[in-house]
């Protein structure tokens, strides 16, 4: 059995060198092989990056030029919400103010229709506009009553005890008078 133990002996001084050799050949060859992968996929991908690159700025542009105006964008929708809250409760307010002097004077104002003329409205230029009631129509009627709400006409002195038709017009009162003005 000796014998056995030289050959092994010799076996290993032959091929321990050769396995050596193909290891560090082979692990030289991963490490090129690695390289040139990864060079020639950064020169393969290096186009398509720069391309994407170059749309995905095309795209935020528009985000980027409004980040510039950011603080205006701000002050412009904060007016347009509180323009648009304001407008509604000036609207519900004025509808409920409206509804509460209705009630509280208990009629209601129903216009009479407005006067046609068959014979002269075709006559004269514009005829339909006239026809339809929408010119030359007075904002207030004789005919014009004042109702309850229950259908029947009011008392004579309700329509009086309502708004002034004329305005009174106050004078200007200025720093200087007449006799400094000469």
């Amino acid at each position: 059995m000796a014998w056995m133990t030289a050959v092994a002996t010799a076996l290993s001084f032959i091929v321990y060198p050769s396995v050596y050799i193909i290891t560090v050949a082979y692990i030289l060859l991963q490490l090129l092989v690695k390289v040139l992968v990864k060079v020639l996929v950064t020169v393969l991908v290096t186009p398509l990056l720069y391309l994407g690159n170059s749309i995905l700025s095309l795209i935020l542009l528009p985000l980027r030029i409004l980040a510039k105006f950011e603080s205006i964008l701000i002050y412009l929708g904060v007016a347009i919400v509180m323009g648009i809250g304001a407008g509604f409760i000036v609207y519900y307010s004025s509808s409920t103010v409206v509804n509460l002097l209705g009630q509280a004077m208990g009629a209601l104002w129903t216009p009479s229709a407005p006067p046609t003329g068959a014979s002269d409205s075709k006559t004269l230029p514009g005829h339909q506009v006239r026809q339809a009631g929408l010119v030359d129509a007075p904002l207030f009627l004789p005919r014009d009553q004042w109702r309850r709400r229950d259908g029947k006409k009011a008392p004579r002195g309700t329509r009086q005890a309502g708004l002034q038709a004329s305005t009174i017009l106050e004078e200007d009162s200025s720093e200087y008078s007449d006799e400094e003005l000469g």
